[in-house]
This record gives structure tokens, C-alpha cells and sequence, in this order.
């Protein structure tokens, strides 16, 4: 592993030991979603501090109501991470083609787009 993968490994298991033990609910230095303050709106990531503690905690079914959408599609990000910083060879090649294409990340942003629609005109 490269510098930077162990670096962003490190940096990885520091905010999940922050998320374990403060809640977001109840930290007021915690970082505010600027988009819902000056909006009034949810973006596409609001909710993902508030699933990542109770996925922590072993809450998933908490964890995937405070945010479909992060939650639905962590494997993808998953597999995004590891094909761009892990993956090597053959295998590293092919999952970057699929997951790391221009038309895959035109489509994971069309896809947050609609889900800040859908989600604030529903409130979900």
C-alpha cells in the first residue's frame, strides 16, 4: 500500500472512533450542513453523520432511515474506493472501467440530484 491509502486508512479509523463516541445529535461543535442552513433543504449526504453513529453502534436499520441513499449505495462507493486506491492488476483495470468511468460518475450525480429532489419533496 501506497503512503496516501495508509494515510487515508489512519484518518479513517480516527473519525470512526470520533463517530463512536460523540453523537452527532448532541455534539453541538459537530460540522452543519451549510446547503440545509441556507436552503432549508436536506442535500444528498445530510443524515450521513447521524448513520454513521448508529451504524456504529450496530443500528443499521437507524443508520439507513437517516439517509437511503449514502446507505443504498455504500457498496458502490465501496467498490469505488478499492478500484481507485487498492485494486492493482487485472482486476484493479476492469473495476476502474466500470466504477470509475466518466458516465459512472455523471450517473452518481444525476442520481444525488434526483434524490435531493425526491427526498425534500416527500421529506424523507
Amino acid at each position: 500500500m501506497t503512503h496516501k491509502t495508509v494515510t487515508f486508512i489512519y484518518i479513517c479509523i480516527l473519525l470512526m472512533v470520533i463517530y463512536y463516541t460523540f453523537d452527532p445529535m448532541l455534539s453541538s461543535w459537530m460540522p452543519q450542513c451549510a446547503f440545509h442552513k441556507l436552503t432549508g433543504w436536506s442535500c444528498p449526504i445530510c443524515g450521513f453523520q447521524r448513520g454513521l453513529y448508529a451504524l456504529l453502534h450496530g443500528q443499521f436499520l437507524k443508520a439507513l432511515q437517516s439517509n437511503w441513499f449514502l446507505f443504498g449505495l455504500s457498496p458502490v462507493f465501496f467498490i469505488i474506493f478499492y478500484a481507485e486506491f487498492i485494486a492493482k492488476g487485472y482486476i484493479g483495470r476492469k473495476l476502474q472501467r466500470v466504477f470509475c468511468s466518466k458516465s459512472s460518475y455523471l450517473f452518481l450525480f444525476i442520481t444525488a440530484i434526483a434524490w435531493t429532489v425526491i427526498r425534500n419533496i416527500l421529506t424523507i
